[in-house]
């Protein structure tokens, strides 16, 4: 085999490799979720996208402002709605043609019929009458055809580079393999002694006659097609070698005779032409096939010998050119099918094309591999520096910054490039399923047909891809602008912090009802590298409840200081990137079920995954650098409470966002007060909230998150030495009197942007009503249970108890529906009758010794507690104090409120004692601490009218 050959094969079986390697190494059961919008506020750890520097206040929730939020190379972090229902999961152009007719290839050993004379011949002495299938040649009308048909005549040897049943080639003639001569239809000639062939002579006669038969032939009539015929025939007669190498001789200087005197018919041009191939004689083969051509350009053995010489020659295209011409003159045979299939194989501009396009793959895939090697250098190194070198160290690693900032738009950029060659790839696989299907021994059309299905998934699928590519995001409907004058307190306050940074301040405030808080800089690309872009703020009000002005200058110097480190100055391709992979996801997952062998999906992932490792490393060392200019300027206890009370409004907000959606749904609730919706919080929630708040505030940083952790930020702010007092003015202050307008505004953003949660509520009850009725025959106890499930979800608590009264009545011992039933009570304001529902679930849990029987008896607590009943509540205190997590949180609460109620300081002090001990940041403990110090119930009232699942 040929060097370039080898390395055609050796190509085409590492591009093969890689792409199965990749495929096993991004399984589908690993498929995670798509690229999400990245999720960076301030306070929030958590996916990212392109950006990095931008929002101080994520960590769930963002309101409005989507498209180009705040500053990281690849612009801002995504903000996501408050509330965000769910979404419900859910011409191909061949190859050149193969021939008309296509059989499957011959198994070795198989010997297909030798060709006979396609001239006239004027009659035959080893036939008698005509045989079945005789007909006229197109040439030579009336002509007789020879009675024998023909053993094969080995020729030469065609190299195929894409069979999968290749065997090596032992031809000097250019590495062809070997095939047929084909069988000319021509009329049949009379056998004087009877038989209908030689097979059937030699089995009725013997080969001994039947050899002395012809040779008596040959003797008496020399003519060429006599001779030509009595080769033929030999071939069917045992120990007939030495004859029939005799006969092809005289066979052979008959026909060069008739040549040289100019023959006019084919007969003397084919004999030589057959015989020389079958000899090996290449000159004579290659000089007889072009006089036969050339003398006869329409006789289709003339076509067949030509289309073989330019197969030798390597001429691919020319050789096709006359094997079909041979078809079209009426030749019918095997193995042209065969040989016009490999001569279009083997066309240079197929393989030219198939070349180019591996090399093109592996480079492609080579690139991949360079970008995640040095992504995941990069973002190593910034933990590294994060974690073991401290703040200080971070501010000199000014060639990493720079490093990042090329690198994330080379990677940009190399996410629209691989597009096209995720088309590319899609298409060379499913062409080369195809043509591996169309090798096989038995054409299965059903498998063609699996091949181009499955092929045109992932063609269809990157299409979407890169149409996702030229779609862009607007900017939200729920925020609106707050001008100069409308609070020239509040802009004042920004002009400040701005000229302590030392960089220009914004020039427009954005305002939303959600808990963002992160700066972009609009302009096109140019004029924000020249720092003439148009700066904005984005303001989530939500997170100005309770929050005091110095955490709040601490929070605008951290946003500043991304426009002093032109952190939002470049990166638009990044934040291009990150959207079209986010539309892309989208399409994908509207498409329905996910496939594994969706090259799509697959690819996404990875370079998901792979850009993350670029951005969100970048986020990081962009926030800390942020960081260190926020607490050199207004401390590190001004940064620590401002980012405790980002996270925690965010947490707060969503959860009051996601029960008052389906209070607005089912029960036409409306909202109070956007920014009191935290206050409206039971003490269950507050501590749902701190033990959420201290997961958080806990955890290691990790490369999956744009911020670092909490817990490291404040170490880094801790380690920089610099504090200051914290004064006790509020933020909403500094609105002056546009604070009411102000507030009044976002409340109808709020309604406006929660009406479609609420729409999309409504209807999921109706079509489930809707499926629950037209199955009313099949209707049982689980069924039913299950549905009222979903309407307590929904919160559509009055049908779920309809439905849960029906069980009960046919079966009053159901302790999981009757605990269900009292929580709707509870929330509902029925108090009384929740009470009486619990006690009897926590007595048939005690009675089967139920694992979750401290589960259930921290429930009757809190609708005790809620009752008032303080001496029932206290005789299950005991029950549930050794809980874990949130849980246990919950119930030191509880006891503490009952000590508070009872006047026993005792155990009032011994649990407010465990909670500081265990979450001293707990908003529940202020709470309690404030109601022990007063000696009076607290201001939050338990379960109240909550629309909390169990």
């Amino acid at each position: 085999m040929k060097v370039g050959k080898m390395r055609r094969h050796w190509l085409f079986g590492l591009a093969g490799f890689m792409v199965f390697a990749a495929m096993l190494w991004v399984s589908p059961a690993s498929w995670g979720q798509f690229p999400g919008g990245g999720g960076g506020g301030f306070g929030g750890g958590g996916g990212g996208g392109a950006g990095g520097g931008g929002g101080f206040g994520g960590g769930g929730g963002g309101f409005g402002g989507g498209g180009r939020g705040g500053g990281g190379y690849g612009g801002p972090s995504r903000p996501s709605p408050g509330y965000q229902p769910s979404r419900p999961s859910p011409g191909y152009q061949p190859s050149r043609p193969s021939p008309g007719y296509q059989p499957s290839r011959p198994s070795p050993g198989y010997q297909p019929p030798r060709p006979g004379a396609p001239n006239y011949s004027p009659g035959n002495p080893y036939g008698s009458g005509p045989q079945p299938g005789g007909g006229n040649s197109p040439a030579y009308p009336g002509a007789p055809q020879p009675w024998s048909p023909s053993p094969s005549v080995s020729g030469p040897t065609f190299h195929n580079p894409l069979s999968i049943r290749q065997t090596p080639s032992n031809s000097h003639w250019n590495g062809i393999r070997p095939t047929t001569i084909p069988t000319p239809q021509l009329p049949q000639a009379p056998n004087p002694w009877g038989g209908t062939n030689t097979r059937a002579m030699v089995q009725q006669q013997g080969a001994d006659q039947v050899r002395s038969l012809i040779q008596q032939s040959t003797q008496q009539d020399k003519s060429l097609t006599n001779l030509y015929s009595a080769v033929q025939s030999l071939q069917h007669v045992p120990g007939s070698q030495s004859l029939q190498q005799q006969l092809r001789t005289q066979a052979m200087t008959a026909a060069r005779g008739q040549i040289q005197q100019g023959a006019g018919e084919p007969l003397p041009y084919l004999t030589v032409a057959a015989f020389s191939l079958e000899s090996g004689n290449a000159a004579e083969f290659q000089t007889a096939a072009t006089d036969f051509v050339n003398k006869f350009p329409q006789n289709p053995h003339a076509q067949y010998f030509a289309g073989v010489k330019e197969m030798q020659a390597g001429n691919w295209s020319e050789a096709e050119a006359s094997l079909r011409k041979a078809m079209d003159l009426g030749l019918k045979d095997d193995s042209i099918a065969a040989l016009l299939k490999t001569a279009i194989d083997n066309q240079r501009w197929i393989w030219q094309y198939a070349n180019i396009t591996v090399y093109v793959l592996l480079f492609w895939l080579l690139g991949l591999g360079l970008l995640n090697l040095v992504g995941s250098y990069l973002s190593r190194s910034t933990l590294r520096i994060i974690n073991q070198k401290g703040a200080d160290s971070v501010s000199e690693h000014a060639t990493l910054t720079a490093m990042y900032r090329y690198l994330i738009n080379i990677a940009g950029i190399y996410y629209y490039i691989s597009l096209p060659m995720l088309l590319l790839l899609s298409l060379a696989i499913m062409l080369s399923f195809s043509y591996a299907v169309l090798m096989l021994p038995v054409l299965n059309l059903w498998l063609v047909g699996l091949a181009l299905v499955v092929g045109a998934a992932s063609v269809l699928a990157t299409i979407s891809g890169i149409r996702a590519v030229f779609v862009r995001e607007k900017f939200s409907d729920d925020i609106r602008k707050l001008s100069r004058e409308e609070a020239p307190q509040f802009w004042s306050l920004l002009d400040d912090v701005a000229e302590k940074v030392g960089t220009r301040t914004v020039d427009e405030i954005w305002i939303s009802p959600g808990t963002e808080f992160a700066v972009t800089e609009l302009g096109s690309f140019r004029q924000r590298l020249q720092d003439r872009g148009q700066r904005v703020l984005l303001l989530g009000t939500a997170l100005l409840q309770d929050f005091r002005l110095m955490p709040l200058k601490s929070i605008l110097a951290h946003e500043y200081a991304h426009f002093l480190h032109r952190d939002t100055a470049g990166g638009d391709v990044a934040l291009r990137v990150q959207q079209a992979m986010q539309e892309f996801a989208d399409a994908i997952i509207a498409r329905g079920q996910i496939r594994w062998y969706d090259l799509a999906v697959h690819f996404l992932k990875f370079y998901h995954r792979l850009f993350q490792r670029f951005t969100l490393g970048a986020s990081r060392l962009q926030e800390v650098l942020a960081d260190r200019v926020a607490v050199k300027l207004y401390g590190a206890s001004a940064f620590s409470e401002a980012l405790r009370h980002t996270i925690r409004r965010s947490l707060e907000f969503n959860l009051c966002i996601n029960r008052v959606v389906p209070q607005m749904a089912f029960e036409k609730a409306t909202i109070q007060s956007f920014v009191e919706l935290p206050t409206q919080l039971e003490l269950s929630d507050q501590t749902a909230i701190d033990g959420a708040l201290d997961d958080i505030w806990k955890r290691a940083t990790t490369e999956e998150e744009t911020h670092p952790s909490p817990r490291d930020r404040v170490r880094l702010a801790r380690d920089l030495g610099v504090d200051f007092p914290i004064q006790s003015n509020l933020a909403w202050n500094a609105f002056g009197e546009a604070s009411d307008k102000v507030r009044r505004d976002m409340k109808q953003l709020l309604d406006k942007h929660l009406q479609p949660g609420v729409q999309e509520l409504r209807v999921v009850k109706q079509q489930i009503v809707r499926a629950w009725r037209r199955h009313a025959n099949q209707r049982d106890a689980e069924d039913m249970f299950t549905l009222a499930n979903v309407l307590v979800d929904h919160g559509a608590y009055s049908e779920a108890e309809t439905y849960l009264n029906q069980l009960l009545y046919i079966e009053s011992d159901l302790a999981v529906v009757r605990h269900l039933r009292a929580i709707i009570r509870a929330r509902t304001g029925r108090i009384d009758e929740a009470i009486e529902d619990m006690q009897k679930v926590l007595k048939f849990a005690d009675q089967q010794r139920h694992r979750e029987a401290p589960e259930i008896a921290l429930d009757l607590l809190r609708m005790l507690v809620q009752a008032k009943r303080w001496k029932h509540a206290a005789s299950l205190i005991e029950r549930v104090t050794e809980l874990r997590g949130p849980d246990r949180l919950l119930a030191y609460a509880c006891a503490a409120r009952v000590g508070i109620a009872l006047d026993d300081s005792e155990m009032a002090g011994e649990y407010l004692e465990r909670i500081r001990a265990g979450w001293p940041e707990s908003e529940a403990l202020k709470i309690l601490e404030e109601a022990y110090q007063l000696n009076e119930t607290p201001g939050i009232e338990l379960w109240e009218e909550s629309t909390e699942p169990s």
